[in-house]
């Protein structure tokens, strides 16, 4: 478990300074997309290569949209969409590897009031969490969309080593991480997101390995 030295303890961040620092991770993986792309097209012009760059730069502006609404400075925009279009955008936004396959299991329409770009940004910090709990592995991630609890769920699952009883205790703090240089703030942030949209999230380990987060949100009345 690394903690990084930013305060005395993980718990102590101000939310302007976790606002901040949400900001800054978010950003840096669509425009490490963007400085590929444009790396791409110096060598050889491709129209696709277009497209996916104004992807990476929508996604830059919906960071900073959603920082500014969980500041106060923007009011969110809360409406009515089904989960899996919410999932299918935020993956369509991503640049998921070719190894890795995703599994949406649907088993029925559910439709959530909740602030669009907030929350495909909590699902985009949990999608790169199982990324990298995969370890560059081929595997597969397996989305289960339906309802829990009275509530719109979410479960995503993916094929890493698990948690460790540790990262159970701390997984969503801001600057708690397991991995080497991680800064801890994905799933802090991303929980963050989740409950300015009266949402919940939690994760627990699968008997037969790997991870399973659930993302709690509210239905559309």
């Amino acid at each position: 478990m690394e903690v990084m030295p930013l305060n005395s303890e993980p718990g102590d961040l101000s939310r302007e300074e976790l606002l901040a620092i949400t900001m800054a991770h978010d950003l840096r993986n669509p425009l490490a997309a963007l400085h590929h792309l444009a790396y791409l097209m110096e060598h050889r012009f491709d129209p696709r290569h277009v497209q996916k760059m104004k992807k990476q730069l929508t996604r830059c502006e919906s960071v900073i949209n959603n920082v500014l609404a969980l500041s106060g400075g923007r009011a969110s925009d809360r409406k009515a969409i089904t989960l899996r279009d919410l999932i299918l955008t935020t993956i369509d936004a991503m640049p998921f590897p070719d190894e890795i396959q995703v599994e949406i299991i649907d088993e029925e329409p559910v439709v959530a009031l909740v602030d669009a770009a907030q929350v495909s940004q909590a699902l985009s910090n949990v999608f790169q969490n199982a990324l990298e709990a995969q370890e560059g592995r081929a595997g597969t991630i397996r989305i289960w969309i339906g309802e829990a609890e009275q509530q719109g769920c979410i479960r995503i699952c993916d094929g890493g080593p698990g948690l460790s009883p540790e990262d159970l205790q701390s997984l969503f703090q801001p600057r708690v991480s397991s991995k080497k240089g991680g800064v801890g703030i994905g799933l802090a942030s991303a929980r963050m997101m989740i409950e300015s949209n009266h949402g919940s999230i939690e994760a627990i380990n699968l008997p037969d390995g790997g991870a399973q987060f659930s993302i709690y949100l509210p239905k559309e009345s």
